[in-house]
């Protein structure tokens, strides 16, 4: 079987070295330096290792990453430099993602979700550039069903996240009220699947039209309540602000302060509205 480079495979040692155990598939060869702490090993045992490429050899290490070729993971940026941006992925040696690979500018502390993939010499490397490497053949997924999630960005009416290490998703703001952080993980339920493959999602199983209007609704008259009996939100406000107080979009709660006006429950007036 071909050594995997970027994946755990499993070797033989045929020899011991100063400082390294040479280790075989049975055609190719390749080195493990010792670490510090290691046990020892055997010739003819078997071992799982991660296969890497530093400064163009292939090296073997019985660490395993946070993350392997083909994964979408969170990793910690720890360093920039020249080439770009290094991240920790659980090997002494950090993950580099090349300056023409991050999507947007990354800091020292920050959380970057990364996929990590091979170049044309077989070095892993990472990517901030996530859609294509996200699926859109949602066949097996449907509505209701649970999944795990991970936010990788956030724009305007919600957070981006990569579902089930593989698809693409939006978690909209009217769909929760908590306030999450790029690369934090949840579980929750689709509530839609598009016909670009991409699919909308909700932190509960998803409800009937009138159901999601009434939590709507009592979420907007506990903020008046809880301010005194007057909300200052009106239809004009920025959506950032509403987002800010209510952890809901700009349509949800124009949607429900219709609702409510309708049932005689508050007045509209020009800075905000007030419950009767």
């Amino acid at each position: 079987m071909k050594i995997r480079v970027g994946q755990m495979n499993t070797l033989e040692v045929v020899r011991r070295l100063h400082g390294a155990y040479i280790l075989t598939d049975g055609e190719d060869r390749l080195l493990l330096p010792l670490q510090e702490g290691q046990q020892e090993l055997s010739v003819g045992e078997s071992v799982e290792v991660f296969v890497y490429t530093s400064r163009g050899e292939r090296l073997a290490t019985l660490k395993k990453p946070y993350g392997m070729v083909g994964q979408i993971v969170a990793l910690k940026v720890v360093d920039i430099a020249a080439p770009g941006v290094f991240v920790d992925w659980g090997l002494e040696k950090d993950l580099l993602i090349p300056n023409n690979k991050l999507q947007s500018p990354l800091h020292i502390g920050d959380k970057a979700v990364v996929a990590i993939v091979l170049d044309r010499e077989e070095r892993v490397m990472g990517v901030t550039w996530l859609k294509s490497f996200l699926s859109t053949d949602t066949s097996r997924l449907q509505v209701g069903q649970r999944v795990k999630m991970m936010v990788y960005g956030v724009v305007d009416r919600g957070f981006q996240m990569v579902v089930e290490g593989s698809f693409s998703g939006m978690l909209f703001f009217d769909r929760t009220h908590q306030d999450l952080e790029v690369g934090e993980e949840i579980s929750g339920f689709i509530s839609r699947i598009r016909d670009d493959g991409r699919l909308d999602l909700s932190l509960t199983l998803p409800k009937q039209k009138s159901e999601a209007l009434r939590s709507e609704q009592s979420i907007v008259a506990e903020a008046i309540a809880e301010r005194g009996g007057f909300l200052a939100l009106t239809d004009k406000s920025d959506p950032g602000d509403i987002r800010h107080e209510l952890r809901m979009s700009k349509k949800a709660f124009k949607r429900a302060v219709g609702a409510l006006y309708k049932a005689r429950k508050i007045t509209i007036e020009a800075d905000g509205i007030r419950w009767i």
